[in-house]
């Protein structure tokens, strides 16, 4: 299935242009005040981290404040954010977990839900290990409860169809009956789990107590592989030179303290089903305000 999301636009309103009927006659229903309207003047956030990834975490719409924006809207942010769209973020493709963004407030919220995975395998590997994927893309201040579907959303649940194929855990927050009633394999699957507590978020053996042993036995083995720093004394990976090859140049990924952040090309068609790409433009090099 052909990723919709590389034809999002550069400009707001950010929304794809099969979403933007049924999105604006939305938003023209709500009111102001009532926290449901979506936000177009902030990028979706359909999925975040490798596609690929052996652990999957389900929520229902990424959330709005105005401290976010400062992230979307800062180079560091904006060029992260089209690395995940692109899948081309080799270091920290769950991305908010990035260190050289860890100043802002989602990056800080994503560590404090994720601190339990963090402590038995190092957020590296988490980040390498987990694919974060949203029912509905848009951000709102509460819950849209928006009517039906948008045609986006056909790829984030033929990526969790593919996690189901794959025998990945999933790990459902609040929505899990709208992730049920979507995605059909979901139903019977023996490895999909629940929350116990769905308002606190939390990824932790109390939240899932089926779930939680499996996903870090997965991270630990990822962890071994990748040679993470842990708090258990697992030694620093060295591997500080390895090349990212993207449109006809190679740009070279160096330590954790100067790694830069690649800009991706705006224009480039993507098909993880083939795991291909073709680039488009050239990638231009950022350094990290960090």
């Amino acid at each position: 299935m052909k990723n919709p999301w590389c034809a999002l636009p550069d400009t707001t309103p950010f929304v794809l242009a099969d979403d933007l009927p049924a999105i604006d006659r939305f938003n023209r229903r709500c009111q102001d005040n009532d926290g449901r309207l979506l936000r177009l003047d902030i990028r979706p956030e359909p999925y975040i981290g490798s596609l690929n990834a052996p652990i999957v975490l389900l929520y229902l719409n990424p959330g709005y404040t105005s401290d976010d924006l400062l992230l979307h809207q800062h180079p560091d942010g904006e060029a992260l954010w089209w690395g995940n769209i692109y899948q081309s973020l080799d270091e920290y493709p769950l991305y908010m977990l990035d260190p050289r963004i860890g100043w802002a407030p989602g990056p800080q919220w994503w560590r404090s839900k994720l601190n339990r995975p963090i402590a038995a395998a190092g957020e590296r590997t988490v980040a390498r290990s987990i694919l974060v994927v949203e029912y509905f893309p848009y951000h709102s201040n509460n819950d849209p409860r928006f009517p039906g579907t948008v045609p986006s959303q056909e790829f984030s649940f033929d990526l969790v169809d593919r996690a189901v194929s794959r025998g990945a855990p999933i790990l459902m927050t609040r929505s899990g009956r709208a992730w049920r009633e979507r995605v059909a394999s979901l139903n019977g699957y023996s490895f999909a789990f629940e929350a116990q507590s769905p308002q606190q978020g939390m990824i932790s053996a109390g939240n899932y107590p089926d779930a939680f042993p499996r996903a870090v036995e997965i991270l630990g083995s990822a962890a071994v592989n990748h040679r993470e720093p842990t708090q258990r004394g697992v030694s620093r990976s060295t591997r500080s030179n390895s090349s990212r090859r993207a449109s006809s140049g190679t740009v070279q990924s160096t330590s954790r303290s100067t790694m830069p952040v690649i800009r991706p090309p705006r224009r480039v068609q993507f098909s993880y089903g083939l795991e291909t790409k073709w680039l488009v433009g050239r990638i231009s090099r950022r350094s990290s305000h960090r």
